[in-house]
């Protein structure tokens, strides 16, 4: 009887906590996409800008929204990237832009059904720079 009692608990203590690392787990990866929506809204804002301020003062054309698009890339991290659809120099001298990036988890990323979750796009309309 007192061997059934410790094999029970030693089952019990096992499912707890093989419990709590998946509970640790699965917050850590929402952690992880939390930061990751936050770090693309910063980065495309300076990407943004980075691609106004490239072709301040110059004619809207093939060749300044080349140069846009070069140097909103630049200011990009590891992981992220510019849609290239999304990206147009408009005729005020603007910039509209869209930044992909999926964020790193450790279990959301073996579940298909997550993807959208992981998956973070936001767009971002800068004004001219200059006058």
């Amino acid at each position: 009887m007192i061997a059934t009692t410790v094999a029970g608990g030693r089952t019990k203590a096992a499912v707890w906590l093989a419990l709590g690392v998946l509970v640790a787990l699965a917050l850590l990866d929402v952690g992880s996409v939390v930061l990751t929506r936050m770090r693309v809204d910063d980065d495309l804002k300076s990407a943004g800008f980075a691609g106004a301020t490239a072709i301040q003062n110059q004619p809207v054309s093939t060749a300044s929204a080349q140069a846009a698009y070069g140097a909103a890339a630049a200011q990009l991290n590891a992981g992220e990237s510019i849609v290239r659809e999304s990206f147009a120099v408009r005729a005020d001298g603007g910039i509209t832009l869209t930044v992909r990036r999926t964020a790193p988890t450790v279990v959301m990323k073996h579940l298909s059904f997550l993807d959208g979750f992981t998956q973070v796009e936001d767009t971002y309309e800068q004004a001219r720079i200059g006058y």
